[in-house]
C-alpha cells in the first residue's frame, strides 16, 4: 500500500504543478472585450492594456487600438525573430559603414571589425536598447534592416495585429510606424512562448564577453521596475519587461507580473512624464498591476467530476451523462457571486452507439454577460444503440496487483504458521523425550 501512496503522492504534484488551462483558446486577444467595463481610467497614458495569461482574459482596456509610436518596444519584436531564425552562438562581425550611417540614441559602443556573438549583441538590444546593436542583429540576419522590418510585418500580419506597422528594427521615430495596446500584448505574449527568448527579456543584468576590440560590457536593463536600485518604480511582482520613449515627456512600458495564481501582462503607451512624476510610465504601470491583483482572482469553475446535463442519443438504449474534458479556471472579481455563473451547454447531434470519452457537445461559462471559460463535453459514459449489450471493459491489468499482494502475502502467512507448526511439534516430542528419559531414570533408583 505504501508503494501507492507515494506514486498517488507523485501524481498529485504533477497535477498541482502543471499550468491552468486556457479557458478560451478560441478566442483571440485581438477579439476579446474587457472583463470590467466599468472601471473608471486613471494616470496619464494614452492607451492601456491588462491582460492575464493564465486565463487569457482581457480584464481592462483603454484606447487598446490606438496607433501610437511604439518606440523601443519594436525591439521586442527584433530579439524575437532574431532568436527564431538565428544562431545565437555565431560570432557577428560588426560592420563600420552600418555603425557610422546614423547618430544613435543608445549605443553600445560597437566598433568596425568587432567580433560579438549574437546573443551577446541581443542583450544589448534587449536591457539597453541600444539602437546600433537593433540594426546590426538586423543585417546579420536578412542581410539589411529593410528586409529584416520585412519579416517583422509579415511576422506581426500572421498573429492578427492589425494595427501595427514596422519602419525600422530600432524605434527611431517615425511617423509611419505604429502599433497599438493590443497589438504590443499580442506580440509579446507570443514571443514569451519561446524559453530563450524569455530568458533574455527577463533579465536585469548582463555581461557581454570580452571581444577582439572591447573589455566586458555590463549590462543593465532599461525597465527600472525590476531594478531594486531604482527606489519608487522597482516592483517584486514585475518578472521582466521593455521600457521606451519617445521624447522625455512620452513613456511607454510593457511588463509582465506574477502573484500566486495570476499573471500579468501590462501595457502602458505614451505616459505622460513631468518633473512631479518622474517615469510616468512605471509609475502607471504599478498602479494598474495593483488594481488587478487586489481586484481579481483565478477561481476553479469546472470538473471533469462535475456532470452537467443529460442528453438523449439517436437509436440508445439510454440518455448519456455529459462532463466537461478538462479542469476549467477563470479570472473572477474576489467578490463575485456564484449566482451570477452561469454554464450555456450545447449538444451536437449524438446517435448509437457512443463511446464513453467521445465529445458530445461544448460548455461556455459566462460571469454576467461576460464569457470567462470553455470546455469540450465528452460522454462520461458508451451508450450502446437500443437491443444491443455492451461489452463488459477488459479488466485493468494494473488492477490485479493488489490481489496478487494479498494472495502471496496468505502463502507468506500460511508458510509461516507451517514453520511455527513444526517448531512447536519438535520441542513437544523433545519435552516428551526428555521427560520419559527422567521417568525411567527415577525407576532404576528405585529397584537398586
Amino acid at each position: 500500500m505504501k508503494k501507492y501512496q507515494t506514486f498517488f503522492l507523485i501524481f498529485l504534484c504533477v497535477v498541482l504543478m502543471m499550468p491552468l488551462h486556457a479557458h478560451a483558446e478560441q478566442i483571440g486577444l485581438n477579439q476579446q472585450q474587457p472583463l470590467d467595463t466599468q472601471k473608471e481610467h486613471f494616470g496619464t497614458a494614452g492607451a492601456v492594456i491588462v491582460y492575464e495569461m493564465n486565463t487569457k482574459t482581457l480584464v481592462y482596456a483603454y484606447k487598446p487600438d490606438a496607433r501610437i509610436n511604439p518606440t523601443d518596444m519594436v525591439e521586442l519584436m527584433t530579439v524575437w525573430l532574431a532568436v527564431e531564425r538565428g544562431n545565437l552562438q555565431e560570432m557577428v562581425t560588426v560592420d563600420g559603414a552600418l555603425m557610422k550611417s546614423a547618430i544613435w540614441n543608445i549605443s553600445t559602443d560597437l566598433k568596425a571589425g568587432e567580433e560579438i556573438s549574437l546573443l551577446d549583441l541581443l542583450y544589448c538590444v534587449m536591457l539597453p536598447g541600444a539602437n546600433d546593436a537593433a540594426a546590426m542583429v538586423a543585417q546579420h540576419i536578412a542581410g539589411s534592416q529593410s528586409d529584416f522590418v520585412a519579416l517583422m510585418n509579415e511576422k506581426a500580419a500572421a498573429l492578427g495585429c492589425q494595427n501595427t506597422h514596422f519602419t525600422n528594427v530600432n524605434g527611431k521615430n517615425d511617423d509611419n510606424q505604429y502599433s497599438t495596446a493590443r497589438d504590443l500584448a499580442i506580440i509579446t505574449e507570443a514571443a514569451l512562448q519561446n524559453p530563450t527568448f524569455a530568458e533574455i527579456y527577463s533579465a536585469k543584468t548582463y555581461t557581454v564577453k570580452t571581444t577582439n576590440l572591447s573589455t566586458p560590457r555590463n549590462l543593465t536593463t532599461a525597465n527600472y521596475m525590476v531594478d531594486e536600485s531604482k527606489g519608487s518604480f522597482y516592483d517584486s511582482r514585475v518578472t521582466g519587461g521593455k521600457a521606451g520613449y519617445a521624447t522625455t515627456k512620452d513613456r511607454s512600458v510593457i511588463c509582465t507580473a506574477e502573484n500566486g495564481n495570476s499573471k500579468y501582462l501590462c501595457v502602458v503607451m505614451s505616459a505622460v512624464s513631468s518633473s512631479a512624476t518622474g517615469y510616468a510610465n512605471f509609475v502607471d504601470a504599478g498602479k494598474w498591476l495593483d488594481y488587478a491583483f487586489s481586484k481579481f482572482s483565478v477561481r476553479q469553475v469546472l470538473t471533469p467530476e462535475q456532470s452537467v446535463g443529460q442528453y438523449a442519443v439517436a437509436g440508445g438504449e439510454n440518455y448519456v451523462t455529459a462532463i466537461p474534458d478538462q479542469t476549467v479556471y477563470a479570472l473572477l472579481p474576489k467578490d463575485f457571486d456564484a449566482a451570477n455563473l452561469r454554464f450555456e451547454c450545447n449538444a451536437n447531434d449524438l446517435s448509437a452507439p457512443l463511446e464513453a470519452g467521445s465529445v458530445i457537445g461544448s460548455v461556455k461559462i459566462y460571469y454576467g454577460d461576460m464569457m470567462v471559460g470553455l470546455a469540450n463535453l465528452t460522454a462520461r459514459h458508451a451508450v450502446a444503440a437500443e437491443g444491443a449489450m455492451i461489452r463488459p471493459a477488459e479488466p485493468v491489468k494494473t488492477g490485479s496487483l493488489l490481489p496478487k499482494i494479498l494472495i502471496g502475502a496468505g502463502i507468506a502467512v500460511a508458510a509461516l504458521a507451517l514453520v511455527a507448526g513444526g517448531i512447536l511439534v519438535a520441542m513437544r516430542l523433545r519435552n516428551t523425550y526428555r521427560w520419559g528419559k527422567k521417568k525411567m531414570s527415577r525407576k532404576g533408583s528405585v529397584k537398586s
